[in-house]
């Protein structure tokens, strides 16, 4: 689970999700959402709207792939964890927005050979 505050920062990660990312899972916390979800690159064979579009939308957020972590975060040895992502927004009883409430699936072992195989699809080895 994940949750966010009126100015889309990151204010909870679940002990699960902190304990996937690693040590530096916690430093995520307070760090604007769009930098730790990242979208999926074009040219992955994924098609889906921007999640800072969405999210400036206010709207629901379904199914929504992204890559997870800061990008100053390249570990030695480390991969990119992919989670499918959900979400809906939060108002107050004036309908001022909250921020966000969410779960995530973590799809990276799954996904992993699914995106490089679209990746490589786009790709023309001969030239």
């Amino acid at each position: 689970f994940w949750a966010t505050d009126a100015e889309g920062r990151l204010s909870f990660l679940s002990e699960q999700a902190l304990r996937d990312l690693g040590q530096n899972g916690a430093e995520l916390i307070g760090a604007k959402l769009t930098e730790v979800f990242r979208d999926v690159e074009e040219g992955t064979g994924v098609s889906q709207r921007p999640l800072a579009f969405k999210l400036k939308a206010g709207s629901r957020i379904e199914e929504q792939i992204v890559s997870v972590g800061l990008p100053n975060e390249e570990r030695e040895g480390s991969q990119t964890r992919w989670w499918r992502i959900n979400a809906r927004p939060l108002q107050d009883a004036k309908g001022r927005p909250l921020g966000y409430r969410g779960s995530a699936i973590d799809i990276t072992s799954q996904d992993a050979t699914e995106l490089q195989t679209a990746r490589q699809s786009q790709v023309d080895e001969l030239t």
